[in-house]
């Protein structure tokens, strides 16, 4: 998950040894370093903060005030998405403490296989649901309110299947910075991957890049146009816009990168160092997610209380809407006409 600087170039590197002002190299990647261990320690403490609190949030708002099986089966893809959020947050303290400790990894093998999994089974996990709920606003009447656990078990599924090969490439290397966690592709003695391996590496990143992006990406704009076209495009949708917007702008600066990286060969340190940034880019979603779900939800309440002020609001079982209806009673009450 972390892409930790090659220091094996240099044998007597430490931390508490004063960088001589005459190796601008060893001089330059140890400010490199620095700086993205800085980084990945804001992000993850961010990331667990504000993930950790904000998607228990979002999960307990709607578990409590749609306690009934018929509301609560309307609200299942967001629910899903905040659970699977959630599950990658538990997650990041083992990269935390990580980068803390200058990217030595000491939770084990495991450990290691798990977190990259846990990563990317958030990220298709994620993908296939938010395709799900744009296709599910294109053609509502193809899709009962009671299908959407069976949306989210099968993104899950799906997630799980797609990020199995996390578990096989993933493992725990000692190099010149001390134990790692790295992806393994088979490489030979003179630390140079092997044909083959460069062979299941592409595979690997190919089938992230399809199925976790362009895929998802193509059938959501697809959705999008249709429902502009039907005139649909007055529809208050607040939540599903940003939250469609934003997982992709996340995820596609390091799918496409780490593409980049395999067919241009580039190993560059700047390259390295672009490529960490948009790694952390990708981790910060999870708490992006729960900001806008609340954001938006308020936002929608103050519209409605100042349009309708003098209004009673009336029960969601009989269909109507009033001015306690926050954005994602509305966007599904939308699926009900």
């Amino acid at each position: 998950m972390v892409a930790p600087i090659n220091t094996s170039d240099y044998d007597d590197y430490n931390d508490s040894v004063v960088i001589p002002s005459q190796s601008p190299v060893i001089y330059e990647m140890y400010q490199m370093r620095t700086g993205l261990r800085l980084m990945y320690v804001l992000v993850y403490s961010a990331n667990l903060l504000l993930g950790l609190l904000l998607n228990s949030a979002v999960i307990f708002m709607i578990v409590w005030k749609y306690r009934s099986k018929k509301k609560l089966s309307r609200r299942m893809l967001i629910l899903g998405l905040a659970a699977t959020h959630l599950i990658f947050c538990l997650f990041t303290p083992l990269y935390l403490i990580t980068a803390w400790n200058y990217f030595s990894w000491t939770f084990g093998k495991v450990a290691c296989k798990l977190g990259s999994f846990v990563m990317f089974m958030n990220m298709f996990s994620a993908s296939v649901m938010i395709t799900f709920w744009n296709v599910r606003w294109c053609v509502p009447k193809c899709f009962e309110h009671h299908m959407s656990s069976s949306m989210v078990l099968l993104s899950w599924f799906t997630g799980a299947i797609l990020s199995a090969p996390s578990l096989l490439s993933r493992e725990v290397q000692y190099t010149a910075d001390g134990h790692v966690c790295l992806d393994n592709y088979d490489y030979t003695e003179k630390h140079q991957i092997s044909k083959e391996g460069k062979e299941r590496m592409m595979a690997v990143v190919s089938c992230r890049l399809i199925f976790g992006l362009l895929l998802p990406l193509g059938a959501t704009c697809v959705s999008r146009c249709c429902i502009n076209s039907r005139g649909n495009n007055q529809v208050k949708s607040l939540v599903i816009r940003p939250v469609t917007i934003a997982h992709f702008l996340c995820w596609a600066p390091v799918l496409c990168l780490s593409m980049l990286q395999i067919t241009v060969e580039t190993d560059n340190r700047w390259f390295r160092y672009v490529l960490s940034t948009a790694t952390a880019l990708s981790v910060l979603n999870s708490c992006i997610y729960p900001i806008i779900c609340i954001w938006q939800g308020n936002k929608e309440l103050k519209r409605n209380f100042r349009s309708q002020p003098e209004e009673t609001p009336q029960t969601e079982d009989k269909g109507e809407e009033g001015h306690e209806m926050t954005c994602l009673d509305r966007e599904y009450n939308v699926l009900e006409q």
